[in-house]
């Protein structure tokens, strides 16, 4: 609603006779025309006393000319112009109603006299018969209202005072012709104009008046009314800031610049007008309404509130102010107050398609999503080109899970308005939810979805922390760490973000500073992600008991958490491998082994043969052959369904011979000597040989992790004279390497045995990337993926980075 006082202009003077009607022959009797002559002296002489500001003075010498003249009426009944100065005298006087009669006496002698006519309509009209003074004066302004110009702003102010402005228009507009410098008849013009809406000619009209009266208030007053409703806020505000230190107290000017500060958005500017305004209109709607809406956008919402109420209390029947009051409670957490004064709203304007939107917004808080989708729907349904309403759908149908319905919700809204925040903001909530959803089918689609979010909310940190933790899905470390770091920087004490710090630093290799991170991430918000990552990033540490620790207590917040129970089977086997490793074979390796093997149904296959692999080698070293070949048997069965076989899951350059030392192991702790001695022999025999080869590898193997290289290397010597092995050989390439030893010839002879160990591809790799041979190194990666080696899947990954950054595939197709 708006409110622009106008200006109302009052005709400057008062409206004099025009030239008496010639009366042909007729002359006038002498007693008549002195007492005529006599009235017109006095008239002129009051004229001259009211032009001198004495009006008191001037009615006086108005009645004695009425005298006069009276007397001329009744000296000669025929003398016209007499009944004319009648009518401008009586009208001067205010004596309309005496004024009557005699004027239909002249119009009875001289029906034609436009005069008699224009002053008997003048007369009619301030004597309150506006129905029979108006078709005179028409009649007037019709027949010669070039003579009588004046009839034309008569009917004007009339018409106007009426409200109709729409027969205003043309009579002022006509009268306007004949005199273009009647400036005060050109501003009511102004106001006509503004009351129909034609604001730029009204603009027109006022900056006309103000031209010729500079330093008339008023006229720059209605220039920026006129202005302001024209849109142009911007020079609306400038004309009515310098009116308002003019005129400090002026109402109209105190609102309308108000107005125009709110239409600009610069609402810590209009409130100030609005405070003022209302302090002199307590009880005014509008004031109070829109004071209330700049408070509400400047988010001061305690205020705005109460001013709100304020309005309500005005006006109890206007949709509008409910509707505010009741998105302020909800935005404020208060829903049932929200729903209450939002329903106020709706009986006022049940269509209204954003109190229907704000009624589902408050549905979809209390989690009554399909109320809250029927009434979003029906919102857009009324008001489809509202991108906001688009937009809240979208949210909602996100919320109830109908993904279909809420992206194309979400472009229309981006297609009406793509600039709008709340539109931008639901859109990007939309594609996060989406791209978290897509992250673990397809990390790359998840990662585009993110970009389109970030690209809407380039500053928003949760969703460079959700980018971050894609990125790591596509093994790109500094990606997810650049993002990471960018949103801390926004926002530091995000947990999301410090945990995908956390797991960038991890899968680069840096596992005590992703430990620091993650601490931190669990200390800010704990979750199941950032506990396995922490455990995660504890094994590579070393700090396997910390990590066994963390995830049992985890346990404990989130005991039906599959990844969590899957997450602490893993860390126990870390540790009792760990403690395998260095011979180690005590209570808590069987402790840790058992826990482990109840969650085996959780594990994947090729883990769970790893595990059962090590609760045998614990059995063997406990001196328990029964346990040992159970727990060997489940490794190779398992083994074998998780396709590359237990060998191939084991450490790489495990031998095969390495489980019939195993078996043999074990037969020999069951006491099943014959076939113990049947395994190891002496040496002599081929199947003796091999499984001493395997003790002497078995040694060398024990001796490498012990890092002792040296005596690794001679065991492997040894291994090496009991017969050609292509795997030894390769072996002792690995720790001639380690020791730094030949390395120039290592690459040559890696490949060599490509064909004969699986491994030797892979170490190919190894040794051309270390030459800087870049393109050698990715063929050689692509050579283990080929052979299906049992580091295929990592060769795999290592190649398909290569791919991504050399391009090496796209130069050979």
């Amino acid at each position: 609603m708006r409110v622009a006082v106008i200006l109302s202009w009052a005709l400057l003077g008062a409206l004099a006779a025009g030239p008496a009607l010639g009366q042909g022959r007729y002359q006038p009797q002498g007693a008549a025309q002195r007492a005529y002559l006599e009235g017109e002296r006095l008239r002129e002489a009051g004229d001259a006393l009211r032009a001198r500001g004495k009006t008191d003075d001037a009615k006086e010498k108005y009645a004695d000319a009425l005298d006069a003249l009276l007397d001329a009426q009744k000296a000669d009944p025929a003398y016209i112009d007499v009944y004319v100065k009648l009518g401008v005298l009586h009208y001067s006087l205010a004596r309309h109603a005496a004024a009557l009669p005699l004027l239909e006496a002249g119009l009875k002698r001289a029906p034609a006299n436009l005069d008699l006519r224009f002053w008997y309509g003048q007369n009619l009209l301030a004597a309150g018969k506006a129905d029979q003074a108006v078709p005179v004066l028409e009649q007037v302004a019709s027949q010669g209202g070039e003579r009588f110009p004046e009839v034309l702003v008569v009917l004007g102010e009339h018409y106007y005072e009426q409200r109709d402005y729409a027969r205003a228009r043309p009579a002022l507009e006509r009268y306007l012709k004949l005199d273009p410098e009647a400036t005060a008849v050109r501003a009511k013009l102004g106001n006509t104009y503004f009351k129909l809406g034609l604001f730029a000619e009204a603009l027109a009209a006022f900056e006309a008046v103000q031209r010729r009266w500079p330093d008339n208030i008023q006229a720059q007053v209605n220039i920026g009314n006129a202005l302001f409703q024209l849109g142009q806020y911007e020079k609306a505000v400038a004309v009515l800031e310098v009116a308002l230190k003019r005129d400090p107290g002026r109402e109209s000017v105190l609102f309308n610049l108000a107005q125009s500060y709110f239409k600009l958005g610069r609402n810590a500017e209009a409130v100030p007008y609005y405070r003022q305004f209302v302090k002199g209109r307590p009880d005014s709607f509008n004031g109070r309404y829109f004071l209330g809406s700049a408070l509400m956008e400047l988010g001061q919402d305690a205020a705005a509130l109460e001013e709100l109420a304020q309005a309500l209390r005005l006006k109890a029947d206007i949709p509008q102010v409910a509707y505010k009051i009741g998105i302020l409670h909800l935005r404020n957490g208060r829903p049932a107050d929200a729903e209450a004064t939002l329903e106020r709203a709706r009986k006022g304007a049940p269509d209204d398609a954003w109190i229907l939107s704000a009624l589902g917004t408050v549905a979809r808080q209390r989690g009554q999503l399909e109320v809250a989708l029927d009434l979003h729907r029906q919102a857009v349904a009324r008001a489809p080109k509202e991108a906001r309403l688009q937009a809240n759908l979208a949210l909602t149908a996100l919320r109830a899970g109908a993904i279909a319905e809420a992206a194309p919700a979400l472009d229309e809204a981006l297609k009406l308005d793509p600039r709008e925040p709340f539109v931008r903001a639901a859109a990007a909530t939309v594609l996060a939810a989406r791209a978290r959803a897509a992250v673990a089918q397809d990390a790359a689609a998840a990662d585009k979805l993110l970009e389109r979010a970030l690209a809407l909310q380039p500053a928003d940190a949760t969703l460079q922390a959700d980018r971050a933790l894609v990125r790591l899905a596509l093994d790109d470390a500094p990606g997810a760490r650049a993002l990471a770091e960018s949103a801390l920087k926004a926002a530091p004490d995000l947990a999301a973000a410090r945990h995908a710090l956390g797991r960038a630093k991890l899968l680069a290799g840096d596992a005590d500073g992703a430990r620091a991170d993650l601490e931190a991430a669990m200390k800010a918000e704990p979750s199941v992600g950032s506990a396995l990552a922490l455990a995660q990033a504890q094994v590579e540490a070393g700090q396997v008991d910390a990590a066994v620790d963390l995830l049992t207590e985890s346990a404990r917040s989130w005991p039906a958490d599959a990844d969590l129970r899957r997450g602490l089977a893993l860390v126990h086997y870390a540790r009792a491998a760990a403690q395998l490793g260095g011979d180690a074979a005590g209570r808590r390796t069987a402790t840790d082994l058992r826990f482990a093997l109840e969650a085996e149904a959780s594990l994947p296959r090729d883990v769970a043969a790893r595990v059962h692999y090590a609760a045998a080698v614990a059995a063997l070293r406990r001196g328990d052959g029964r346990e040992g070949r159970a727990h060997l048997g489940q490794a190779i069965q398992k083994g074998r369904q998780a396709g590359p076989g237990l060998t191939a899951l084991l450490r790489a350059g495990t031998p095969a011979s390495h489980l019939e030392y195993l078996q043999a192991h074990a037969d020999a702790l069951v006491r099943r000597y014959d076939l113990a001695l049947d395994r190891l022999g002496r040496c002599q025999a081929p199947l003796e040989r091999r499984l001493c080869k395997f003790a002497l590898d078995r040694q060398a193997q024990a001796l490498y992790q012990a890092g002792d290289l040296n005596g690794a290397r001679k065991a492997l010597d040894a291994d090496r004279e009991l017969g050609a092995d292509p795997v030894v050989d390769h072996n002792l390439l690995v720790i001639a390497w380690q020791q730094k030893k030949g390395r120039d010839r290592a690459l040559a002879a890696w490949r060599k045995l490509e064909d004969q160990v699986p491994e030797a591809s892979f170490n190919t790799g190894v040794a051309a990337e270390a030459k800087g041979d870049q393109r050698a190194a990715w063929e050689a990666f692509r050579r283990q993926v080929t052979s299906g080696g049992p580091l295929a899947a990592r060769a795999g990954e290592i190649a398909d980075v290569k791919d991504r950054i050399y391009r090496f595939g796209e130069a050979g197709q």
